[in-house]
């Protein structure tokens, strides 16, 4: 589910709706590169329900809503998607009334990539999404580091790298059945030096965006990744020597996933 200021923005366009029970939408994905499924539910008898789609690159606003199939009343609609993030709604018609479902955020995998893989993408959609002010969505990056050679040049600064860390699995953690492990993302926020002019005005944006990205993943399940359970959101100060080195302010936190797997082959 998407917060209703999230929500006001991606369906700015459709004008007022008419008074209409709205459906509930959910998307499962396939896993292998086949799309995802969308059930909906909650809809009235005969109504029209068309589920709507949208890529998303980590901007609202930016790319278009597409029919991606419909269905008479309750059931469900196969979208056949490319592996990537989106965002799906259902418009139900009925009788000239009409009226929006939630918006689903979802992503589409192949069933092929790791699941700390999945983690990191996870977290570049989200981070994009919070659209931090004075930093540009294609500077949210993964790097296999989190301090990478001419980074000014390649990247642009400021930057938020993505880098995966260490992959832990607690053998007393999980259930009978059913074990726990935790995937460890890296997000280092990178910017000149300290002795730049301006860094001391940039001081507060950067504690600001720490605190934004903190908040949008603590306590709480990673859309996207349906085996994470939980997140937890640590201190990791470890780079700041190495960024110091190549003239860069650095300021970071680890966000640990816990994922619940099944066990065996």
């Amino acid at each position: 589910m998407i917060q209703a200021a999230r929500v006001a923005p991606l369906l700015r366009g459709f004008g007022a709706l008419a008074a209409l029970s709205p459906p509930r939408l959910a998307v499962a994905d396939h896993a292998d590169h086949t799309g995802a499924t969308a059930t909906i539910d909650g809809a009235a008898l005969a109504s029209d329900n068309v589920v709507f789609v949208r890529d998303f690159s980590g901007e609202f606003g930016t790319d278009a809503w597409n029919a991606a199939g419909s269905v008479l009343g309750n059931g469900t609609v196969v979208l056949n998607l490319a592996v990537g993030h989106y965002f799906a709604y259902v418009l139900s018609s009925l009788g000239g009334s009409t009226a929006i479902s939630n918006v689903v955020y979802f992503a589409v995998t192949d069933g092929l990539e790791s699941i700390h893989t999945r983690c990191l993408t996870a977290v570049q959609a989200r981070i994009r999404s919070l659209a931090l002010a004075g930093l540009a969505n294609s500077a949210v990056v993964i790097e296999k580091l989190p301090v990478t050679r001419n980074l000014a040049g390649s990247i642009g600064l400021p930057a938020v790298l993505l880098s995966p860390r260490r992959a832990a699995m607690p053998p007393a953690a999980g259930t009978n059945s059913l074990d726990d492990v935790h995937y460890d993302v890296l997000v280092t926020i990178l910017d000149r030096d300290n002795q730049e002019p301006t860094m001391q005005a940039n001081l507060d944006r950067h504690l600001l965006w720490r605190q934004q990205i903190a908040r949008a993943f603590r306590n709480q399940r990673l859309g996207g990744v349906s085996e994470v359970i939980n997140a937890e959101v640590e201190p990791a100060e470890g780079i700041v020597d190495e960024a110091w080195k190549r003239e860069l302010m650095a300021s970071a936190v680890l966000l640990r996933f816990t994922s619940r797997e099944s066990r065996g082959f």
